[in-house]
């Protein structure tokens, strides 16, 4: 799932954020890719590096945590 709201102060959209790193993996011929969502702080993207010889990579990124501080 991917995220609909903002979770950082930044301007940029996700849904578009997804697509341009879908674009720039598909470009290196990585089609198969996922966002993991176990709670606010612990979010993965993974994606799969086939290699000759039936050898598969996994890559495992963990998207960091920033909580918003809000003026209270």
């Amino acid at each position: 799932m991917i995220p609909k709201t903002r979770l950082y102060n930044t301007t940029v959209d996700p849904l578009n954020t997804m697509a341009d790193v879908t674009k720039l993996l598909t470009k290196f011929g990585i089609t198969q890719k996922r966002l993991t969502q176990a709670g606010p702080e612990n979010s993965f993207f993974e994606f799969i590096i086939q290699r000759p010889k039936d050898v598969s990579l996994l890559i495992k990124i963990k998207i960091p945590f920033i909580e918003k501080k809000t003026k209270q």
